[in-house]
């Protein structure tokens, strides 16, 4: 079912490089023939090894990386800025062919890129832009859109429509671009409830931490008792354990419905052991970032043009399709 699913979006990238819609190429000799009779060393900044979906992006990255005959040097950027350029300038020393980042800072994104422009390195980054570089991740304006459809038809189908509150929990640091994700949000829950109120958002830094997300939604919760319709999307799946815990310290469990981003191992946990408030995540497919990051690094050590942007498919996961998607072992 996977391999059915990611192989039509694969061959749509492929097609859109060929088609030559401009992007980035490899931008040295070495780095062009590299595919060819060199050995290719591949730099893998992920963006934490301690959530399962960075674990699963580790994974594929590895898998396809070895298919290809390739070393990988795999670093951990732990979900810090800091450590992310400190990382860059020890992959850069091991002689790396091109550089894939997976950072949640974006802040460093030009210091990064600036260091591997210097030495000719191409980058493929991973769901947060870097300037420049070759960009493939979420398309978050949709996945964020799906996510507000979801939410927007719970609340029309189990509260006639009412809403009391629209709670975003978010990271205002990973900047601009995942920020469009929980706009997205917005969008698709005014789709469905065109009079919906925006004075009736609420918008929480979350991070990407589980604690923080259930210290900051159940400050919310406390600040409104008397509230029981309300929507909760969030960034991430350890934002919407976050939002589950604080639903369930607080005792509001049936006060709200939590729709998350990411479909990783905690939100499919959950979803199987019983009926709670979280029950919809968008799902981005960790497992199958390796296939197409590697497709395109093909093609970038070739030095042929890839398109500047590349995405994944995002749908929708709750107790309806779960099994479809990811069958239980």
């Amino acid at each position: 079912m996977f391999k059915k699913l990611f192989s039509v979006g694969l061959v749509a990238v492929l097609a859109l490089s060929l088609a030559g819609c401009g992007g980035q190429t490899a931008n040295n000799a070495d780095n062009a023939k590299a595919a060819g009779n060199k050995k290719v060393t591949i730099g893998f900044a992920n963006l934490t090894d301690e959530i399962t979906f960075g674990q699963a992006v580790k994974k594929g990255m590895i898998a396809e990386a070895q298919k290809r005959g390739w070393d990988i040097i795999a670093v951990d950027n732990k979900l810090d800025g800091a450590t992310a350029v400190t990382n860059a300038d020890t992959l850069l020393t091991r002689g790396i062919n091109l550089f894939v980042e997976f950072n949640v800072d974006s802040s460093v994104g030009p210091a990064i890129m600036d260091k591997m422009n210097a030495a000719k390195v191409p980058v493929i980054a991973i769901d947060i832009p870097h300037p420049g570089a070759t960009f493939f991740g979420a398309n978050n304006p949709e996945a964020g859109r799906q996510l507000g459809l979801w939410l927007a038809n719970y609340a029309k189908t189990n509260w006639n429509g009412q809403v009391d509150d629209l709670v975003l929990v978010e990271n205002p640091t990973a900047g601009e671009v995942p920020q469009q994700r929980m706009d997205g949000i917005v969008k698709g829950v005014k789709e469905v409830l065109p009079n919906f109120d925006e004075k009736k958002i609420i918008r929480v830094d979350g991070r990407n931490d589980e604690i923080n997300a259930k210290t900051k939604v159940t400050d919310m919760l406390t600040a409104h008792p008397n509230d029981r319709h309300i929507l909760i999307g969030t960034l991430n799946d350890q934002n919407g354990s976050g939002a589950l815990a604080a639903l369930e310290t607080t005792g509001r469990q049936n006060d709200a419905v939590i729709g998350s981003q990411g479909a990783e191992g905690p939100f499919l946990d959950n979803l199987r052991k019983g009926d709670n408030a979280w029950k919809a995540s968008v799902a981005y497919f960790p497992e199958k970032y390796g296939e197409y990051v590697m497709a395109l690094a093909d093609k970038i050590l070739k030095g042929e043009s890839v398109p500047k942007e590349n995405h994944p498919e995002h749908i929708v996961i709750d107790k309806t399709n779960v099994d479809k998607y990811y069958p239980a072992k």
